[in-house]
């Protein structure tokens, strides 16, 4: 489903070399792997805007690159899919979910 995404459904339509495409294939991996669409909130996600706009994802100071994902309490549940091609990933919290 997150390629599907990427490659077909994305408002966004990055190109192949675009530095942004890893993190939002991973955060989009995050999102269906945990059933994204039942979680209590999802502004954003797999939207158009840039992944740094989706609830819970934050970026460093250049606005581009994911540092921190906060999704706690948020009903999340099933496995967490592989996150290494976020590469300045600094903080996950996941805690209090399924």
């Amino acid at each position: 489903q997150a390629l599907l995404f990427i490659a077909d459904e994305d408002p966004r339509q990055l190109s192949p070399d675009d530095p942004s495409l890893g993190q939002r294939f991973a955060l989009a991996m995050l999102f269906y792997s945990t059933y994204g669409m039942t979680w209590n909130s999802k502004r954003s996600w797999m939207t158009g805007e840039t992944e740094c706009d989706w609830e819970g994802v934050f970026c460093a100071q250049d606005g581009e690159h994911v540092d921190s994902i906060v999704l706690s309490k948020n009903g999340l549940k099933g496995n967490v899919s592989d996150l290494f091609l976020i590469h300045d990933l600094q903080q996950l919290d996941l805690s209090h979910n399924k």
